[in-house]
């Protein structure tokens, strides 16, 4: 759910998505694909979804139990991170400035 640059880590999460079994999960990715390979993002359990108006972010979360944030730099301040935990969705984030104020240090992805 944001610009899918290679700042923003997808890659990597696309290649540890790939090393998990995947029976019965599936990864969707959400955003305008800036710096990405969309063909990479056509798989049977790898789905790109697009871009969406930011009204409809609560509605597209409830859709989901995981939001990933992959970043590999600095976040700035992620409404996203807060409208999925007010879905009851669990939130992963790697271990970044501007992310590492939302989650507890010792669990987070370096």
């Amino acid at each position: 759910m944001a610009r899918l640059t290679r700042l923003k880590g997808l890659d990597i999460l696309i290649q540890a998505f790939e090393m998990l079994d995947k029976s019965g999960i599936s990864l969707s990715v959400f955003g305008p694909p800036l710096e990405i390979d969309l063909e990479k993002l056509d798989t049977s359990n790898i789905k790109y979804r697009g871009v969406f108006l930011f009204d409809e972010i609560s509605t597209i979360l409830k859709n989901y139990d995981v939001l990933i944030l992959p970043s590999v730099a600095y976040e700035m301040m992620r409404l996203v991170i807060q409208e999925a935990i007010t879905a009851g969705l669990y939130v992963i984030g790697t271990d970044v400035p501007g992310l590492q104020k939302y989650f507890n240090r010792e669990l987070m992805v370096s």
